[in-house]
């Protein structure tokens, strides 16, 4: 079994495990704390910014975006614009209406590619917000470690009898807090349990420890 929980969902203990984790899983299951992430998706009738621009920020609140669609030449064609924030910016975000979110974002924008606000509100059709903090199967976009609790990304991801663990709290060996970095320990987290089920499979006599 490859677990993928967050690691906010482990600390509620929503899921029970029989027999229990053990003390040493529990420290580095609570050692982290989960900080909000917030992305807001715009859709412009038009690309408004000039084609090289792939990436911008600075530091107001809504400091980072980047252009998912960049490749797309036709200046024209209906085209998205993204913005993603996290810990207190996105806090704050979060906190905010839709509308108000919306201007925000719209008026920092502006600003950052030096156009009018007016003609900047008037090409965007739309805007989506992704809360994960606000998700209550989330409860946070990503997890953070205090100065010297590195060790519980590495005691997190250690196989458990059938448990193995994936996910970007896991991943001490790559990036963590990314996609990239969750998609890594995903498969590590399978490569790990391929090799426990082909040597099971050689060897019938030494079946997967139980834990279940």
């Amino acid at each position: 079994i490859i677990i993928t929980v967050p690691v906010a969902l482990l600390q509620t203990g929503m899921i029970a495990f029989t027999p229990d984790l053990g003390v040493e899983k529990h420290q580095a299951i609570h050692s982290f704390a989960s900080r909000a992430a917030t992305k807001l998706l715009f859709t412009f009738s038009r690309r408004i910014w000039a084609p090289e621009i792939t990436f911008l920020c600075h530091d107001g609140i809504c400091c980072r975006w980047w252009t998912p669609q960049h490749h797309i030449l036709d200046p024209n064609r209906p085209t998205p614009i993204a913005c993603y924030v996290t810990d207190r910016r996105a806090e704050y975000i979060d906190s905010l209406s839709e509308e108000a979110a919306r201007q925000l974002a719209l008026r920092e924008l502006s600003e950052l590619l030096g156009l009018n606000f007016e003609f900047v509100n008037g090409h965007c059709t739309g805007m989506i917000r992704v809360s994960w903090a606000r998700d209550p199967l989330a409860l946070g976009g990503y997890a953070s470690l205090a100065a010297g609790r590195a060790w519980a990304r590495e005691i997190l991801a250690r196989p458990l009898g059938p448990l193995f663990f994936a996910g970007e709290a896991t991943a001490h060996h790559s990036n963590i807090q990314t996609v990239h970095g969750a998609y890594d320990s995903g498969v590590r987290a399978a490569s790990e349990c391929s090799a426990t089920l082909c040597a099971s499979a050689r060897n019938p006599r030494k079946s997967i420890p139980s834990r279940l």
